[in-house]
């Protein structure tokens, strides 16, 4: 990459950080480069809104229920149960997670998953799991 376009991406980096930070630059300023960039301020703004646009939608969510189209009585009246394959390795990785972050997975002391964890204990070799076998396990909803 050469100066010229190193200084280019600069530029972009700067007009885009001050569009997603909704900071226009002042048409008054001493210095020639910042009144010439003062004429990007309605693009600024304009990128501002899109910028936010695109940030509301992406950390919008819709309830699972409503997303999988799902209620209370969903697992009652179906006829095939969804089935899912989980490695061993996943399960082990899971475990392990849920042993790492178990302070912010559980809402209380008494939380169910406290005792889930405390009986399932340390997370066990893959060897001990299977007997140094790697095959999917299939678990279904019944």
């Amino acid at each position: 990459m050469n100066n010229v376009q190193r200084r280019n991406l600069g530029s972009i980096a700067k007009i885009l950080q001050h569009a997603a930070s909704f900071k226009i630059f002042d048409s008054d300023a001493s210095h020639i480069t910042f009144r010439y960039l003062a004429s990007l301020n309605s693009f600024i703004k304009t990128a501002y809104i899109k910028f936010m646009e695109f940030f509301d939608a992406a950390s919008t969510i819709t309830d699972i229920d409503e997303h999988f189209n799902m209620d209370e009585f969903s697992d009652v009246t179906m006829l095939n149960k969804p089935m899912i394959f989980i490695s061993p390795s996943e399960i082990s990785n899971t475990h392990q997670l849920l042993l790492d972050h178990q302070k912010q997975v559980t809402d209380t002391d008494e939380d169910p998953m406290n005792e889930v964890l405390a009986s399932l204990g340390p997370v066990p070799e893959d060897e001990q799991m299977l007997g140094r076998q790697e095959h999917g396990v299939r678990t279904g909803s019944h």
